[in-house]
């Protein structure tokens, strides 16, 4: 009984430590694939900054999406996208899991080619949401494999037709993005 005094005595004298926050800027480098009325590629670039403590993390992100052409017929559409996310994730182990929300401009291309030659070529720009569910899985002390399957809602209707050639692309996709995330400082 006099050990376990000894002991409860001494443990309430040890200093509190505070839980360790930090702050350190980010990049992202992947690629996805985005599902739809029809299959893409999109290659991902992504620059933020990141406060965590012990028990999560929350990131702001400035982030790039080029998307690969899609081809229908005689009509041949490309898109890339520039936005902001913010993200939060709340870690255990080596794991995180936690929603993304992100929005986006897009800037839409088509060209199309008639039957007898003539061409033309049309250029939209419009928001984009996207609502993810962030996983994660951190390979080294600042080093992370991020998997963050989303929905991507489009509020204006992609269609372009030529003739009778119609190429149309749906409001709403599912990405899968596989990318890695590098801490820069701390």
């Amino acid at each position: 009984a006099l050990k376990v005094r000894e002991t409860f005595a001494q443990s309430r004298s040890l200093p509190v430590v505070a839980p360790r926050r930090t702050a350190a800027a980010l990049l992202e480098l992947g690629g996805a694939l985005s599902t739809g009325a029809h299959t893409r590629g999109l290659g991902l670039l992504a620059f933020g900054l990141r406060r965590a403590t012990p028990r999560g993390f929350g990131e702001l992100v400035l982030f790039g999406k080029l998307a690969s052409a899609v081809e229908e017929a005689r009509v041949r559409e490309r898109e890339w996208a520039l936005g902001v996310a913010a993200r939060l994730g709340f870690t255990r182990g080596r794991f995180a899991l936690g929603p993304a929300l992100g929005l986006a401009l897009v800037r839409a291309s088509a060209h199309g080619l008639s039957e007898d030659g003539r061409s033309g070529y049309a250029t939209r720009v419009s928001p984009r949401l996207d609502l993810a569910l962030d996983l994660r899985v951190a390979l080294a002390w600042s080093l992370a494999l991020r998997f963050a399957p989303a929905l991507e809602l489009d509020p204006i209707a992609e269609r372009y037709t030529v003739e009778r050639d119609t190429l149309a692309l749906r409001h709403v996709r599912l990405v899968l993005p596989l990318s890695l995330v590098i801490g820069i400082g701390s």
